[in-house]
């Protein structure tokens, strides 16, 4: 029973704590900034990977990944 209780004030204590110090904005800041680096990490990621493989199969791998995303 004491774990329950455990449980139940650790997610009253983590909420409030979420509350105090603007979770929701962190939250929206780090997905902002999360989505603009994405363009400038792919392109380090296919540089790099050029140097291991063929740009053949890099962007056979890429178009597949996108294709099954979308």
């Amino acid at each position: 029973m004491s774990i329950n209780i455990g449980f139940w004030q650790t997610l009253k204590a983590s909420g409030a704590s979420f509350r105090n110090h603007n979770g929701l904005k962190l939250s929206a800041s780090l997905a902002f900034y999360s989505i603009f680096s994405l363009g400038p990490m792919m392109l380090i990621i296919i540089f790099v990977s050029n140097l291991f493989w063929s740009r053949q199969a890099i962007d056979g791998t890429i178009y597949n990944q996108i294709s099954e995303l979308v």
